[in-house]
């Protein structure tokens, strides 16, 4: 009998550990997962304003409320686009204490005379 008891033993860890590999392997919440790609769910805020200040060495923009975006790494915004008094769509997460714009748009570029 001592054997049966061991086996059914064994059958309840394997069971156990194969919950626990299934569980991992789903994603956790706030992930979504597509045929092609897993990716985290973000909350963007938005934000719309006039650009008063540019900073290009840092890539940063302070809209005319007050509000500092720091341009994320790779979005695609041509520094000749950032100028003061062009108005601005965005969408901005905070980072490390730092609002940082993941989408932005140009709307209209004032052009002095």
């Amino acid at each position: 009998m001592k054997p049966m008891k061991n086996m059914s033993v064994l059958a309840g860890i394997a069971a156990v550990a194969a919950g626990a590999a299934g569980a991992a392997a789903q994603p956790s919440e706030g992930w979504h997962q597509s045929a092609r790609t897993v990716e985290i769910q973000t909350q963007r805020t938005p934000v719309a304003g006039k650009i008063a200040m540019v900073d290009l060495e840092r890539r940063a923009v302070t809209l005319d409320d007050g509000t500092r975006l720091v341009l994320a790494g790779g979005l695609p915004v041509a520094d000749e686009f950032l100028v003061p008094g062009a108005d601005v769509k965005a969408g901005y997460e905070v980072r490390g204490g730092q609002r940082v714009a993941t989408a932005m748009q140009v709307t209209r570029i004032h052009v002095a005379p």
